[in-house]
């Protein structure tokens, strides 16, 4: 009986740190990533493009830090007017198709765009997210769907300024299930320059989808510049958690020497 109870009690020790350690490797969460910059109240009449987006661009280096080799659309080689759909090439993450309602626009440096500009270059998307004539409720269903699973996207938006229509990105995981993330924004007509970034941490919170939407009846328009996709296999990964046969594996190794050092003892 004494060497029964003295074989035993190491395992325990394995159960219970193999159960610490699967709960600790499946305890993830999408990485989320924002930023928002926006002239002051104070200044709402000027109407030019920020000169600046500080904010906005540290969220992004944040996010794409996490990322290898990520491909970014900065919409300057499309041809400016009013599209339905296009296609986008993201290299190794496959292709991602755009559809129902857009505008690539053109929007010089020394042009006065209003409160939707570009980041880079010249040129970005509008979503639009007025509904057709005589739909009710007021919906967009602005969407980009992915080839194959993706696990990253980021982006830039413009024009996102008011708290009691918030801007949503819905992504459409593998399983069919959905998540929200709201698009920083500004209240008042200030111009404003928001980053959002998500970065899913394994297979179950990859997506083949993301809507462009809102929580709200009263829909507007937004820019979008910059726009990011990466896959699982672009993910930097953590510092790994050791797999639960290596703590087997070492505890087992400590319990045996444990086991032999007792009975060793009592020869």
């Amino acid at each position: 009986m004494t060497n029964h109870r003295i074989i035993t009690s190491p395992f325990a020790s394995i159960i219970a740190a193999i159960l610490l350690v699967s709960t600790a490797s499946s305890a993830n969460a999408f990485t989320v990533f924002t930023g928002n910059d926006f002239r002051s109240r104070d200044d709402n009449t000027d109407i030019s493009r920020l000169s600046s987006t500080p904010n906005a661009n540290a969220a992004s280096s944040n996010f794409l830090s996490n990322l290898i080799d990520p491909l970014t659309e900065n919409f300057e080689g499309f041809t400016p007017g009013q599209v339905s759909s296009f296609s986008l090439n993201l290299g190794s993450a496959g292709t991602a198709t755009y559809q129902r309602k857009g505008d690539i626009k053109n929007v010089p440096s020394d042009t006065i765009p209003g409160n939707f500009f570009p980041i880079s270059g010249d040129q970005f998307l509008l979503v639009d997210n007025t509904s057709d004539p005589g739909t009710f409720p007021r919906s967009t269903v602005n969407s980009i769907t992915f080839s194959n699973p993706v696990a990253a996207i980021g982006l830039y938006a413009t024009g996102v300024r008011d708290l009691l229509n918030e801007t949503l990105l819905e992504l459409t995981l593998t399983d069919g299930s959905r998540k929200e993330f709201v698009i920083p924004n500004v209240f008042g007509p200030a111009a404003s320059a928001a980053y959002l970034g998500v970065i899913a941490q394994d297979e179950s919170e990859q997506f083949t989808k993301v809507t462009f939407t809102s929580n709200s009846s009263r829909l507007g328009n937004y820019g979008v510049d910059e726009l990011t996709v990466a896959s699982l296999d672009q993910v930097k990964k953590s510092t790994p958690v050791p797999e639960p046969f290596t703590v087997l594996g070492s505890f087992m190794a400590a319990g045996l020497g444990l086991v032999l050092r007792r009975k060793y003892k009592q020869a």
